[in-house]
């Protein structure tokens, strides 16, 4: 009975694949270090820096509106006990301030534009409300020269500084992030990384001196 006949890799065929293997193994390892040279070469250094910094800016913006809200509710507070005091306008304030502080102020509020967006527009509507509450409070001599009135305003102005301060901040900090995430090289970087564009924030705080 006549054995089968059964092809073998010839030896060179053997130790070419053999190589091709090796090779590919080199080449795939020389490609990942060129890609995490590459990496270092355009900016994860400066995304890393970046990115703790406007965590860092943004949990300070969101403490001092929640500041503010404390100091908004001691204002009302100590107009609601005036005679004749305009009530509207102490209503639009409640209002104003109860919507702002029903969006939670965590740190991922910043990373959503949709939220975020409905977040400065109540923070801008409550600003306008108290604003509209001190300029109906000039018309009350008595209550504008006692210390407490004094002490409260100048807290408010205070945190209104502060506010002002900590956004600029932080919508530097976010541009130049967001330029950094669009920009070649470093856009390589961010694909690779998973860094995303963060949405803007800018918020207008009028002066602490609005009402004097």
């Amino acid at each position: 009975m006549a054995t089968p006949c059964v092809d073998t890799p010839h030896p060179r065929h053997f130790l070419t694949w053999v190589d091709m293997k090796h090779t590919l193994h080199r080449f795939v390892g020389l490609l990942m270090v060129f890609v995490l040279l590459s990496l270092g070469a355009c900016g994860y250094k400066k995304f890393e820096t970046d990115d703790t910094q406007i965590k860092t800016y943004g949990a300070e913006l969101l403490i001092e509106y929640q500041r503010r809200a404390a100091t908004v509710t001691n204002l009302l507070n100590l107009l609601k006990v005036q005679p004749d005091f305009d009530q509207s306008k102490l209503t639009e304030v409640i209002d104003a301030r109860d919507k702002a502080m029903t969006i939670d102020a965590v740190p991922d509020l910043l990373n959503d534009a949709q939220e975020l967006k409905k977040y400065q527009s109540a923070q801008n509507a409550l600003t306008n409300a108290v604003t509209q509450l001190l300029i109906a409070s000039q018309s009350h001599t008595e209550l504008r020269a006692t210390p407490t009135f004094i002490d409260v305003q100048a807290q408010l102005a205070s945190v209104d500084n502060r506010i002002q301060i900590s956004s600029e901040r932080y919508a530097k900090a976010v541009q130049d992030y967001n330029a950094l995430v669009q920009t070649f090289p470093s856009k390589v970087t961010a694909y690779f990384l998973g860094y995303k564009e963060r949405p803007d924030f800018v918020i207008d705080v009028q002066s602490p001196d609005r009402a004097k």
